[in-house]
């Protein structure tokens, strides 16, 4: 078994790694990923062909929006009544919903928002890339010995602040004699704005050693790399992106979920709420199911000895 590296181009802010299996993707965790400084974060997708996309973008999508200022008012619209509802039915006092970020609460419950979720940790991530058998909700590859192609999303903080710098110091100055309106200005190159606050009221957040990163224009946190890819001249110092490309038999998604479990990687510790009973009920039934059937075909085997 390999693995098969790409970087597009020199200094490039993209990466991306192909594994062959589920085994060499915790082999590269252990041995690249475990980064003491904390500048790292993680994003598990169980479908490689899925973008970084946030879910108010899917949203537009669905509801035939393209056009960004639309889009802008359709945000505006969502926050708007999703506060209202929040107060009419009593689900936080209105002085804690003052304080809080409507767009991290709504996250976790459903609300299309402009956040892309994060984790500082490699195998949160890995949970959340293997945690469903088939991605979108039915098999795309009903080969038991193929696998399902499946990534780990890799994002350096550092090179964020990198991408930052330069937008404030070069990019902005040169494109301001050319776009004269500010907000129009910070539309097209928007800075990539990274959250860490926690909330008593959100507590998925600290369980999954979650974090944010805010994304009101653009379709993908890659489209926005890209243009901003084009406008940045100086070296980086590190890929702002990397992509972890695995693929992962139903076997192995059966067995690294339980490594995951024995590190207490699960549903019902990172969804420390109802939501997180059930998912975790469902998974226990799962596996003893798979099991018995296991069994039992060991026994028909052995009777027809």
């Amino acid at each position: 078994m390999s693995c098969t590296t790409k970087q597009y181009e020199t200094n490039s802010s993209l990466e991306e790694v192909e594994l062959e299996s589920t085994e060499l993707l915790f082999n590269h965790i252990g041995d690249h990923l475990l980064n003491i400084n904390d500048n790292l974060g993680f994003r598990g997708h169980g479908d490689s062909n899925w973008s970084l996309q946030s879910t108010f973008v899917r949203f537009c999508i669905s509801i035939g929006i393209e056009d960004e200022t639309i889009r802008q008012v359709t945000l505006n619209k969502l926050k708007k009544a999703f506060t209202e509802n929040l107060v009419v039915n009593g689900d936080l006092p209105e002085e804690v919903i003052e304080k809080t970020d409507i767009f991290q609460f709504g996250q976790h419950y459903g609300l299309p928002t402009p956040l892309l979720d994060w984790t500082h940790s490699p195998y949160v991530a890995a949970f959340f890339a293997l945690s469903e058998q088939y991605p979108g909700g039915k098999p795309k590859n009903p080969v038991e010995g193929l696998g399902i192609s499946r990534s780990l999303w890799v994002l350096d903080r550092g090179a964020v602040k990198h991408f930052n710098d330069n937008i404030m110091t070069h990019i902005r100055p040169k494109k301001s004699q050319i776009i004269l309106q500010e907000e129009m200005l910070n539309e097209q190159y928007p800075l990539l704005d990274v959250i860490h606050s926690v909330n008593q009221y959100n507590k998925r957040q600290p369980f999954q050693q979650g974090f944010f990163t805010q994304h009101a224009f653009y379709n993908s946190l890659d489209a926005w790399r890209k243009r901003i890819d084009r406008e940045i001249s100086h070296a980086y110092p590190s890929p702002l992106l990397k992509k972890l490309t695995f693929k992962c038999t139903e076997s192995e998604r059966t067995k690294y979920l339980n490594v995951l479990d024995k590190m207490n990687i699960n549903n019902r510790t990172l969804f420390p709420d109802i939501t997180g009973s059930v998912l975790g009920a469902i998974e226990t039934v799962r596996q003893d199911s798979k099991k018995q059937n296991h069994k039992a075909i060991t026994t028909r085997l052995k009777d027809t000895d």
